[in-house]
């Protein structure tokens, strides 16, 4: 499913003000709020959106020190141990890269030692090498560079099969808060044979939250 003018317009609003209300952005955007909640159901479902979050300025604050770290693992392992170390609290970034030491961390730490110490007692017994790590002295930019256009594919899944759906205009119901989201007519039946009584019960249940 590819990405529309619409989402991109609703994207770009959210990326100018992450607290922006539904109302906010149909109104900077010229569009209703029910269809700005569709669309952002349905990026938030692609998982192009993956949450709201504070974007924080660690210049603000004294929190330590931030290191970009250069790690050697075997071919094998890189994916397992990429996602071995992004479980750390100190590790704020794992990129696994094309190069011959093909991962790449930026850890938060308080202090050198506590670097030091990071680096040799969780990375180094996991197996990895450490080739290089760097303290950054200051950061400038630290945000993702973001210019999506219309036409970009968008990861969609169908809720029932799993499939990849790749009609723009996804069959989908609505119940609730929640959105879901099929490839085709018969899975949208199916899924609504298969849950039905669920469904219904969350549709009361919607139903008494708006009453009270």
């Amino acid at each position: 499913m590819k990405l529309d003018a619409i989402d991109i317009s609703i994207l770009d609003a959210f990326l100018n003000d992450g607290r922006a209300s539904l109302r906010e952005v149909a109104r900077e955007t010229s569009l209703s709020t029910p269809t700005v909640s569709s669309h952002l159901s349905r990026l938030m479902k692609g998982r192009l959106i993956k949450k709201f979050i504070p974007l924080l300025n660690l210049d603000a604050i004294d929190q330590g020190i931030v290191s970009v770290v250069t790690l050697k693992v075997p071919p094998s392992e890189v994916n397992t141990m990429a996602k071995k170390l992004a479980g750390s609290e100190e590790v704020a970034g794992v990129y696994v890269t094309s190069g011959e030491h093909r991962i790449i961390l930026k850890v938060h730490a308080e202090s050198v030692h506590e670097l030091e110490h990071f680096l040799s007692e969780t990375v180094a017994n996991r197996g990895c090498v450490v080739v290089a790590s760097e303290i950054l002295s200051s950061i400038v930019k630290d945000e993702q560079p973001v210019k999506l256009k219309s036409g970009v594919t968008l990861a969609l899944k169908c809720d029932f099969c799993k499939g990849p759906i790749s009609n723009n205009r996804p069959y989908n119901i609505k119940v609730g808060n929640s959105r879901y989201y099929f490839c085709c007519k018969t899975c949208r039946r199916t899924y609504l044979d298969k849950h039905r009584s669920r469904l219904e019960a969350a549709k009361s249940r919607a139903t008494l939250s708006k009453i009270h």
